[in-house]
Order: structure tokens, then sequence, then C-alpha cells
């Protein structure tokens, strides 16, 4: 009798073990699981929701990239340059609404037809923006600052994250090509054409859209180089050549 007793008292032991273990990564997994803000609203009230559900990240929305309409690619060298870049800084800013990323980039190699600056007087940054700080400061002159919408900051203790599939964060570890339009400060650019504008850079020197392969600027790199930046360089020298 005393066996059994001792026997069912284990038994209950481990149970009871058993069923906290069961619970605990449930509940841990509950809590990591991040907030989803509902409406509009500032990033500190995104931050409060978050806190009031038990919350220390919250998913919210970036603004869809509405770029400039180009109808070829021909169109889309005009009044841009194109640069092949490789990423050496990124730092995402929290604004009232709204979270940016700037990325500073060092320019491999420029491949612009006309290399003369593009910036018309009534551009939009005639200096920096506030919001950049001495993280990304100063710009070589074989440097850019380019900003895209999202990113991951911190508020109120709550870690807010900004993003869409429709323009996904640039990665500091790869290369691209990119269409940008250049400011009046000469160290900023505007990839004002979207998505559309930026191709990574294999090892082999092939092209591959960010995530619009039937952009017009990359059906005319598929069409007209064979997705090849070899053949590219060779046809934006010719035409530069020609100027």
């Amino acid at each position: 009798m005393k066996l059994k007793t001792i026997l069912l008292v284990v038994i209950i032991f481990f149970s009871i073990i058993l069923l906290a273990f069961s619970i605990t990564p449930a509940t841990n997994k509950q809590s990591s699981e991040p907030f989803y803000p509902t409406g509009w609203g500032t990033l500190s009230e995104y931050a409060q929701q978050a806190k009031k559900q038990g919350k220390k990240q919250a998913l919210i929305s970036a603004p869809y990239p509405c770029g400039s309409y180009v109808g070829s690619f021909s169109e889309a060298l005009t009044g841009r340059r194109v640069l092949i870049v490789k990423m050496v800084a990124q730092k995402s800013y929290p604004l009232v609404e709204t979270i940016v990323t700037w990325h500073k980039f060092k320019i491999i190699e420029d491949l612009s037809a006309d290399k003369s600056s593009n910036a018309s007087d009534d551009s939009f940054y005639k200096t920096f923006p506030a919001e950049i700080d001495g993280d990304l400061l100063p710009v070589e002159e074989d440097e850019i600052l380019v900003r895209q919408a999202g990113g991951t900051v911190k508020v109120d203790g709550v870690t807010l994250t900004s993003e869409t599939h429709h323009f996904p964060l640039l990665s500091p570890h790869q290369k691209y090509l990119i269409f940008v339009t250049k400011e009046s400060l000469h160290k900023i650019g505007s990839i004002d054409v979207g998505p559309g504008g930026v191709f990574t850079v294999t090892k082999h020197n092939h092209l591959n859209p960010l995530i619009e392969p039937r952009h017009p600027i990359g059906l005319g790199i598929k069409e007209y180089y064979d997705s090849s930046l070899d053949n590219l360089r060779m046809d934006l020298s010719r035409r530069n050549s020609q100027n």
C-alpha cells in the first residue's frame, strides 16, 4: 500500500512537470507574437496599443510605393543616374506617423550616359533631412544617401517594424544596380520609379529585378541586354562616348 502511494505521488509529480512544460512554450509564443495595430495613428499611439495588449513588438504597413511613371527603358535613362552600389551603412528613423530608412551607398560604378547633374532648382532636398544624424554623415564624394519607406525602430519600449512586400527593405549584404534622380544636394538620390528601378547584381553580373520583372525598366534590361550587366555597361559606355 505504501509503495502504491509513493508511485502515485511520483506519477502526479511528473505529470505536473510535463503539464508546465507544455503550457509555458505556448505562453511565451503568444507573448512574442507581434501586435498588428488597427486604424491610422502615430508611432507613439501604435506603441501604446501594443503595450495594452501586453506586446513588445508591432507590425505596421509601410506606405505603398507610388513611383514615377516611365513608359520605356530609354525614358528611364532620361534625368536619372544608373549606379552600381554597395551599402556601407543603413539606419531607420522614426517620424511622427511612419518609419523611414536611409541607405548610405558606396558608388562602385556610375554607368550613366549623362554624368552631369540633373538636379532641378526646385529639388525637395536643399540640405540633409533633419532626421539624418552622425551615424550616416559625412557623405563622401563616392557615396550617396537613398531614402526608403519602412524599417524598424523602438518607440516607448516597443519595437515597431514597418514593411511592405511591394518594396522590401534593401539589404546591406547585396550589390545593387539602381536608377536614381540626383537631388540638388548632390549627395542624395531618389529611386523615384520605385522598386522597378532596383536590381540585384549576382557574382556573374546577372541583373535580377527586385520584385517587378514586368516593369518597363526590367523588360528593357531583359530584352535589350539579356539581363547582363556587362551588356548594359557596354551600351551605356557607347552612348556616353557619343555625347
